[in-house]
């Protein structure tokens, strides 16, 4: 049987830059927001230093982040592959579990931002729509302001516009589950551990997450090629190429030769 081999790399963690609007948060939800932009910088740094080996200078800015904000979800999750690299994967996984929760505190407080945003922007709207008739009516009765009163009824008419495409768009768009690098690496350290099932239930959320995730397909295949699983990995192969995803042209063909 062919031995699984599950890629060791660590990601660059992503940093929701989601904070331009910061200011008009709940006052409660602010402080999280503010924190979590006075340490980008920090955090920064810990992934630059993780990525040159400086295991300690990575450690201490992590510190520093966790003093602050003990659910940091990007900290946590550059933890992890610190404990990784120790060969600390329960710990890893553990850390993967705070990295988690902390990316739902965020999100929560982010939607609340998004639900009053909306509320400010139908307010706008229906202002805006009251105005219309008001100012069509004084066009009708004047005739030396004509210029100036079309004028405002254009532009009003297209800020409304304007805001109702952008309501439509806040609608719209959803904070999604936590990034598609969480599952992948957590699937990394279950396999470590040896927990095979649970490896390949997070390379699959991985890939429900991000269907082009090339890490995951390629684990996930051969941790199915290892079970002997030819099916299952054939029709994750066939996924694979409908989203335009690589598969290392070994594992492939092994993969259809076990189907034989």
């Amino acid at each position: 049987m062919r031995k699984a081999m599950i890629s060791a790399k660590f990601p660059a963690a992503a940093v929701l830059a989601v904070f331009t609007a910061a200011a008009a948060l709940p006052q409660a939800d602010y402080p999280l927001i503010q924190k979590y932009r006075v340490l980008e910088t920090t955090v920064s740094n810990a992934q630059k230093a993780l990525e040159q080996g400086q295991i300690d200078r990575c450690s201490a800015e992590i510190a520093k982040c966790l003093e602050s904000v003990p659910d940091h979800h990007v900290a946590r999750y550059i933890r992890a592959q610190i404990l990784y690299k120790q060969a600390d994967y329960a710990g890893a996984l553990e850390a993967m579990g705070k990295a988690r929760s902390g990316y739902g505190r965020l999100v929560e407080v982010l939607e609340k931002f998004k639900a009053e945003k909306i509320m400010r922007q139908m307010d706008d709207a229906q202002a805006m729509a009251d105005l219309g008739p008001i100012l069509v009516a004084d066009l009708a009765k004047t005739a030396c302001r004509q210029a100036i009163l079309t004028g405002q009824i254009l532009e009003n008419n297209k800020n409304l516009n304007d805001t109702k495409r952008e309501t439509q768009g806040d609608l719209a768009r959803k904070e999604g589950a936590a990034p598609a690098e969480y599952d992948y690496f957590t699937g990394n350290c279950f396999f470590k551990l040896k927990r095979y099932d649970e490896a390949a239930a997070s390379f699959k959320d991985a890939i429900a997450t991000d269907p082009s995730h090339a890490n995951s397909y390629n684990n996930l295949v051969n941790l199915l090629y290892a079970a002997r699983r030819f099916a299952e990995a054939k029709d994750f192969l066939d996924r694979a190429d409908a989203a335009g995803v690589k598969i290392h042209p070994g594992l492939k063909k092994a993969v259809l030769d076990g189907l034989k």
